[in-house]
């Protein structure tokens, strides 16, 4: 909203925050809400768990992580709890690095899901009481198919231990074979699948 595009650094964004807190905090708040009813509504529509995504988490410092991405969480999962929802709420700081343990013991969150840059057994020996973890097929993967996609499929199976959700590290493009996809779902259920 106020870089008024996407943006590597987030530089523009990052300097508002340092330099009107106030309107930051106000911002963030309006947002909250908003993602909170949304959320609610999802639920309330039929949804089985409800996935919060932070797609600007990358790159902040401690401090402006705690600002903008933890407080919003914590006032988002309040607002949905105090509405009587009680279904999990998978959150997904994408690229927040080591903040992305805060992230998981701090804000409320059922689940956590990591991107393709997160080393999956490491991080799930850093999460906090066994969290279910989500991910991370390199969405690549899912785009090239054959054998590159089964050896990524295995390779998550083989390091997902404990709770675990199979999903890509981040989105499916459209131009993904939907044979793919299919190949991917059978190796899950039955230990292989009909990669072309």
């Amino acid at each position: 909203m106020i870089e008024g595009q996407g943006s590597p650094t987030k530089e523009v964004a990052k300097r508002f925050a340092y330099q009107n807190p106030s309107a930051m905090d106000d911002l963030l708040k309006a947002l909250s809400v908003s993602s909170a009813e949304y959320l609610i509504a999802q639920a309330k529509a039929g949804a089985d768990v409800l996935k919060i995504f932070e797609s600007w988490a990358e790159g902040l410092s401690p401090d402006l992580f705690e600002r903008l991405v933890i407080t919003p969480t914590v006032d988002i999962i309040k607002r949905v709890r105090a509405a009587g929802i009680k279904k999990p709420i998978i959150g997904f700081p994408r690229g927040a690095g080591l903040n992305a343990i805060r992230y998981a013991e701090q804000t409320g969150i059922t689940a956590i899901a990591g991107g393709t840059d997160v080393p999956m057994q490491a991080f799930r020996e850093a999460l906090p009481n066994k969290m279910p973890y989500q991910g991370n097929l390199d969405p690549l993967a899912l785009r090239i198919g054959g054998d590159v996609l089964k050896v990524a499929v295995q390779t998550v199976l083989d390091t997902a231990k404990g709770p675990h959700i199979f999903n890509l590290g981040h989105g499916v493009s459209p131009d993904v074979k939907i044979e793919n996809v299919h190949a991917v779902i059978n190796h899950i259920r039955t230990g292989d699948g009909d990669y072309v």
